[in-house]
C-alpha cells in the first residue's frame, strides 16, 4: 500500500494546511468586518477571500487525495477534506454577511459567489475539461506535471470523472444547505 513515512508526511501535510486554512478564515472574517463600512473594498477583498479559500481547499484535497492512493478500507481523506473546508468557508461565509449593510453589496457578493459555485463545476465535469487534463498529462516537462498535479483527473475516463465531480458537488449542496 505506501510507506508509513510517506503516510505521516502526507497526514502532516494535511494537517498544516487544515490549520492554515481555518487561522486564515479566522483572521481574514475578523478584517472583512473591520472593513464593512468600506462597501468598495469588501467586494474586492471577497473576491480575494474566495481565491484563498478555493486555493487551500485545492491543496487539503489534493494531499487527500494521496493519502487516499496510499491506503485501503478507511474514510476518503479527499472528501473529508472537501467536507471540512466548505464547513469552514460557509461558517465564516455566512458570519461575513453580519457586516453587510448596503443591499447594493450583498448582490454583489451573492452574485459573484453564486457564479463561482455554479461556473466551476459544470467546467470542471465537462468533457472539454477531461481532455485538455489528460492533453497535460501526455506532455512532458516540470510546469505540466505541476499543472497536472492540481488539474488532473488522475488517470480516470471521463464518464468516472464526472461521477467524481458530480460525488464532489453533491458534498458541497448538501453543506451549503
Amino acid at each position: 500500500i505506501g510507506n508509513r513515512r510517506v503516510l505521516w508526511l502526507y497526514g502532516s501535510l494535511f494537517n498544516i494546511f487544515y490549520n492554515v486554512n481555518y487561522t486564515f478564515l479566522i483572521y481574514f472574517t475578523l478584517y472583512l468586518q473591520a472593513e464593512a463600512s468600506n462597501n468598495d473594498t469588501l467586494t474586492i477583498l471577497f473576491m480575494f477571500y474566495v481565491l484563498i479559500c478555493t486555493f487551500l481547499r485545492v491543496i487539503i484535497k489534493r494531499i487527500g487525495l494521496a493519502i487516499d492512493k496510499r491506503k485501503m478500507h478507511t474514510v476518503s481523506m479527499f472528501f473529508a477534506a472537501e467536507f471540512i473546508c466548505l464547513m469552514f468557508y460557509y461558517t465564516f461565509y455566512r458570519v461575513l454577511f453580519e457586516s453587510i449593510s448596503e443591499y447594493y453589496v450583498f448582490i454583489i457578493l451573492e452574485t459573484s459567489h453564486l457564479a463561482f459555485e455554479w461556473i466551476f463545476y459544470p467546467i470542471r465535469a465537462s468533457e472539454t475539461y477531461c481532455n485538455f487534463v489528460t492533453s497535460l498529462e501526455r506532455r512532458e516537462g516540470k510546469f505540466s506535471g505541476i499543472l497536472v498535479e492540481f488539474l488532473s483527473p488522475y488517470g480516470l475516463n471521463c464518464k468516472d470523472w464526472q461521477n467524481f465531480v458530480a460525488l464532489d458537488f453533491g458534498i458541497r449542496f448538501l453543506i451549503l444547505v
